[in-house]
């Protein structure tokens, strides 16, 4: 069983009543997310420069000039301008800061993230925070 949390044209995220894990569905890609991963997921993708990847990337061969590493090693989501913005409309229309004052791990985020305004120092980074460079320049 599902409940739907917030939708977009291309995209949805739902979460899931038996474990409480989320799902993201974009296009043609879907993440399953504890909550502190796709709260991480919304801050690294809310911190990309898409309009700097778009420039150093103008010249490639690519379609989608907007190269977004993942955690997978050799695979990267591939984003035009307007795939960038409503995929960052989707992560930021519904409130994923539901905390859960009896959520061990809620607490412990709400407690760092306080104390140093940084998600990289709260936690485990997950998410490979890659030094993102032009891409397939021809």
């Amino acid at each position: 069983m599902r409940h739907i949390l917030y939708n977009t044209p291309n995209g949805q995220i739902f979460r899931l009543k038996k474990t409480g894990d989320f799902i993201v569905e974009f296009k043609n890609v879907s993440w399953r997310f504890k909550k502190i991963q796709l709260i991480r997921f919304k801050n690294y993708i809310f911190g990309i420069n898409a309009e700097y990847l778009e420039d150093i990337n103008k010249n490639s061969i690519l379609k989608r000039k907007i190269v977004i590493p993942v955690s997978i090693t050799n695979i990267s989501i591939l984003l035009n301008l307007n795939e960038w913005k409503e995929l960052k409309d989707l992560l930021g229309g519904f409130n994923m800061l539901m905390f859960d004052p009896n959520d061990i791990y809620d607490s412990i985020y709400l407690e760092n993230t306080l104390k140093t305004d940084k998600l990289e120092n709260s936690f485990d980074y997950k998410l490979i925070k890659p030094e993102i460079t032009a891409f397939g320049k021809s």
